[in-house]
């Protein structure tokens, strides 16, 4: 926040860099020594949009994506986030299937560890199965031997059944599944559809297949169109 890109960085240095056109400004509350309140509001976005749950197959997806903790307050917020989501969802089924979208997640060092038992925590008292997805390449190295973290990489090598350096729509539905996600037909025609391409197509490259899956896992609801 107040850095201004054209203005405070491109003239100092002695290359043209390649910038995102999906750059964002990071949330201010990072760099402030107090409470995010995430409780409150995560980032920007109610948490109720960045929960959904589906009661057939009894699955809940937590969307945790460009989000960063900096604090125990921030730890201890989503602690109690996820215990009343799971609690409602889990006091009449039972255990339920979880799917975490940690791409762009991080923690700062000194809550790695707290992170991690809240993690731990909810796994061992709510979830019959969990599979978390990204992360970045820091962020899951500091958790390693604390949580399984899934890369989009690692993704495309478990949904490529056949190993043919491509993954068809028919793989795309087994992979969710082994995920305990049942997509929808509008779903999968959403992933598999490849911009600049007219119709979706049959089989997705590995770069395709990392775009299409983060844009699945971030934006679930709206391809579903079914969020609760």
């Amino acid at each position: 926040p107040g850095i201004d890109v054209e203005e405070h960085i491109l003239p100092h240095m002695e290359f043209a860099p390649v910038i995102s056109k999906n750059l964002k400004t990071m949330d201010p509350r990072i760099f402030t020594s107090g409470p995010m309140n995430l409780l409150s509001n995560e980032f920007g976005v109610n948490f109720e949009d960045r929960v959904s749950y589906d009661s057939e197959p009894h699955v809940i997806y937590f969307d945790w994506s460009g989000m960063t903790l900096s604090s125990q307050e921030d730890v201890d917020d989503l602690r109690s986030l996820y215990e009343t989501k799971l609690q409602a969802v889990t006091s009449s089924k039972g255990p339920v299937d979880a799917v975490i979208n940690l791409d762009n997640f991080d923690c700062r060092d000194t809550v790695v560890d707290a992170f991690a038992e809240l993690a731990n925590d909810m796994e061992r008292k709510y979830y019959k199965s969990v599979s978390r997805y990204g992360g970045h390449a820091f962020f899951r190295q500091r958790l390693a031997g604390h949580l399984k973290l899934q890369s989009a990489d690692e993704l495309f090598t478990r949904f490529d059944a056949d190993k043919n350096g491509l993954v068809s729509a028919a793989e795309v539905r087994s992979g969710l599944l082994q995920m305990a996600i049942n997509v929808s037909p509008g779903g999968l025609r959403r992933i598999m559809s490849v911009p600049g391409v007219e119709d979706p197509v049959d089989a997705l490259t590995k770069e395709q297949f990392v775009k299409a899956m983060g844009g699945y896992f971030e934006h679930r609801h709206e391809y579903e169109g079914n969020s609760t």
